[in-house]
């Protein structure tokens, strides 16, 4: 829960933001259960996210 409130902070003081969601799962799921396909959204919105950051937030 607090990721979500930091990020809304963040992004209502102008800060580019992106937020992905995985409704349903604890934290670190992916390292517990790497065979789910969650794990695998996760892995390529962890890329992705990095992508994006140094693309500086386009």
């Amino acid at each position: 829960m607090s990721g979500l409130l930091y990020e809304r902070l963040v992004r209502g003081l102008g800060t580019a933001t992106k937020l992905d969601v995985y409704p349903g799962l604890p934290h670190g799921f992916a390292a517990f259960s790497p065979t789910i396909s969650a794990a695998a959204k996760y892995e390529a919105d962890t890329l992705g996210g990095l992508k994006w950051l140094l693309s500086g937030g386009k």
